[in-house]
């Protein structure tokens, strides 16, 4: 895996994230609190998991930091995406800092009992988890009525100039 083809998965993600988002803006006030009953809760919960795990990651692997945002933090729709979208472009700072050989550097998270992994890994972690809770996020939405899409890579690829993922 090259740094090519992981910031191609980041703007897969990102691009998936805009579609869940749309669906989600959608929803009145009870909507996005009425709990699911399922993973962190609620929709507007797992939007404020989402970004805060996001910002955890970033702030550990570009300043050695660990900062957990919480829901007073983010305490309306608009403070979630103003984060959101300040989070994903430092992502893809982050991103366009690292070569190859960074990719295969150790690094070992002080949260959640994690144990050493390869940067890429910690990246492909990001990238899946966001994948987990867009799916969930989605079918939330769609049990409370509103409007979902379809968050296929392959639709992405679709829409977009696709940038090759070596198969090395």
């Amino acid at each position: 895996m090259s740094i090519q083809d992981l910031k191609c998965l980041f703007d897969y993600m990102y691009w998936a994230n805009c579609q869940m988002w749309e669906c989600a803006i959608a929803l009145n006030d009870q909507q996005l609190s009425t709990d699911l009953d399922y993973s962190v809760g609620s929709i507007r919960a797992h939007l404020v998991h989402m970004v805060s795990m996001d910002n955890l990651w970033i702030n550990f692997l570009w300043h050695d930091d660990v900062e957990f945002l919480t829901d007073r933090q983010l305490p309306t729709l608009i403070k979630i995406r103003e984060e959101w979208d300040a989070l994903e472009e430092e992502m893809r700072d982050f991103l366009s800092t690292l070569t190859d050989d960074d990719l295969e550097r150790s690094i070992t998270p002080p949260f959640f009992n994690m144990p050493t992994l390869k940067l890429r890994d910690a990246l492909l972690q990001m990238v899946n988890h966001a994948t987990d809770h867009r799916a969930q996020i989605l079918a939330g939405i769609h049990c409370l009525g509103g409007r979902t899409v379809a968050q296929d890579y392959v639709r992405y690829l679709g829409q977009t100039p696709p940038l090759s993922l070596s198969v090395a």
